[in-house]
Order: C-alpha cells, then sequence, then structure tokens
C-alpha cells in the first residue's frame, strides 16, 4: 500500500516537473540575452536532466503499476537498461550543471571583475557541450560489460552493471556532490570576508547561497546517499524499492524547488517568462555592463 502511494505521488510530481523544466529550457532558449549569457548555462543543462530523471521515473512507476508485486514480471536485462538510461543521463547532467553553477558563484565572490569575462557566448557553448559529452559518455559506460543474457524480476539496471562502472557510479555518488558542497562552503566564507561598505551585499549573498546549499544537502544529497546504501548494503526488496522511490521523489522536488528558486531570484527570467506567458513582447534589451563593485551578485541575480 505505501509503495503505492509512492508511485501514485511520483506519477503526479514527475509531469509537474517535465513542464517546469521544459518552460526552463523554452523560455532561455528563445531570449538571446539569456541564451548567450554563460550564468544561464547551468539553468539549461539542470533542466535537461530534470526532464531526463521524470521521465525515467515515470517509466519506472507506470511498470510497477501495469506489473504489481503480487504478479511479478520476468524483464530482459536490455529492458532494465534502457529504463535505467534516462535516469542516469539526468543525474550526470544535473550534478554536472550544479557543479558548473558552484563553480561560477565561487569565481564570481573571488574574482568579481574576472567573472565579467566568462559570462560570453563561446562560455556557454563550452560549458553545454562538455557537459552533454560527459554525461553521454557516463551513461553510455553503463553499456560496457554489462551483463546481456539475464532475466530479473526487479526493473533495475545497477545489478546488470560490470563491477568497474559499479566502482564509478557509486565514487560518483559520493564525491561529486562532496565536491559541491565544499565548494559551496567555501563561496559562503569568502562572502563573509566582505567589506564593510559591502556587509549589507554580502549578508544577502550568504543566506541565498546558504539556502541553496540546504536544499540540496537535504533534497539530493542525503537522498543520493540512501540511493547508495540500497546498492551496497544487503536489505529486503521492499525496503530497497522504497528508499530507490525516496530518493527519485526527492530529486523531483528539488527540481522543482530549483524552478522557484530561479524564479525568485533571476529577475531577467521572471520577467521574460511572464511576458511569454502573457503572449507580449519582451523588453529586455542586450544585456547589461554591470560596475565591479557589484559583480560579486550578478551571476545570483541572474541565474540562481
Amino acid at each position: 500500500m505505501t509503495r503505492n502511494i509512492s508511485e501514485a505521488f511520483t506519477l503526479l510530481l514527475a509531469p509537474i516537473i517535465i513542464i517546469t523544466s521544459s518552460f526552463t529550457i523554452v523560455v532561455i532558449l528563445r531570449t538571446k540575452s539569456l541564451r548567450e549569457c554563460a550564468s544561464n548555462t547551468p539553468s539549461i543543462i539542470f533542466a535537461f536532466g530534470s526532464v531526463a530523471i521524470a521521465t525515467g521515473v515515470i517509466f519506472r512507476s507506470v511498470t510497477t503499476f501495469v506489473h504489481p508485486p503480487v504478479r511479478p514480471q520476468m524483464y530482459h536485462s536490455f529492458i532494465c537498461l534502457i529504463f535505467a538510461t534516462p535516469t542516469i543521463f539526468g543525474q550526470h547532467m544535473s550534478q554536472t550543471s550544479i557543479l558548473l553553477l558552484a563553480i561560477q558563484r565561487l569565481i564570481c565572490v573571488k574574482f568579481p571583475v574576472s567573472y565579467r569575462s566568462m559570462i560570453s557566448k563561446k562560455s556557454a557553448t563550452l560549458m553545454f557541450t562538455s557537459s552533454l559529452l560527459f554525461s553521454v559518455v557516463g551513461t553510455a559506460c553503463m553499456y560496457i560489460c554489462a551483463s546481456f543474457d539475464e532475466y530479473t524480476s526487479s526493473l533495475s539496471a545497477s545489478a546488470l552493471w560490470s563491477p568497474a562502472y559499479k566502482i564509478y557510479w557509486n565514487g560518483f555518488q559520493v564525491v561529486m556532490p562532496s565536491f559541491i558542497c565544499s565548494l559551496y562552503f567555501c563561496t559562503i566564507f569568502i562572502s563573509k570576508l566582505g567589506t564593510a561598505q559591502s556587509q549589507q551585499t554580502y549578508h544577502s549573498l550568504t543566506m541565498t547561497l546558504s539556502t541553496f546549499l540546504t536544499a540540496y544537502v537535504v533534497l539530493w544529497f542525503i537522498p543520493a546517499m540512501f540511493n547508495l546504501g540500497t546498492r551496497v548494503v544487503p536489505m529486503p526488496t521492499n525496503l530497497i524499492h522504497l528508499l530507490r522511490s525516496f530518493s527519485y521523489q526527492c530529486m523531483n522536488f528539488y527540481s522543482l524547488i530549483s524552478f522557484i528558486f530561479l524564479l525568485w531570484k533571476h529577475k531577467e527570467f521572471r520577467t521574460t517568462a511572464i511576458t511569454m506567458l502573457s503572449l507580449q513582447k519582451s523588453t529586455f534589451g542586450p544585456m547589461r555592463i554591470i560596475p565591479h563593485t557589484n559583480a560579486a551578485l550578478f551571476c545570483f541575480d541572474r541565474s540562481s
């Protein structure tokens, strides 16, 4: 019963994530000033990753309703790998985007003047291409040396992975979030060293960073550790399904929170989105040139 409620909630939340993430992609790509600014690239990458994760979660949830545990269905190993592909690809894209955003914010706070030269169209293209390439390769490696001649009663691909990919994926689940959190801690520490004249500005910056970091730890890092635990610690099958469903729901909820956070902190995105929904012509012109004294908050105003 608990599992059915969990799957029903997933089927309700996942389509919302797909709609909001797709809307984010459309708004940014259709607006030249947003599209060509590299500070918005992580938001596009994260939106693509969120769509992929939500799609994979829907596949699993629908299959659970069609073939409930009381009528188990044997799945070919290749089908399990195919169903896992969107989720694995989406996690690669999402984690890469969050890492890029953490690096951007650290550079923006530490080197605010130099940061202005980085938010170019060339930088945006480079970030998106490298993230996409890393995600494709990281997902494709799942098929190398995997078991293609087995049948399983669980629509899970982790048991079919090669030992090398299991090590990679478990390491990815731990190292990437830990590194992202360490970058944010460094950024928060540096932001607190601001001058007296900018004390109020840097206090606002610290609050923004702390809010983002807390949401990431609670809704992504901790659930990812639960998901990892189901792969390395022996436990009942029902508990494994429950923990994995919980982790994917948290990831989807984090995507929704990120969309709300984007609307809250990104004035140009918010205005453009409202204008697009009201079918009016956008009044935003070319990207403004900002003074170096305000550069430390630039990426937070545009891409938080």
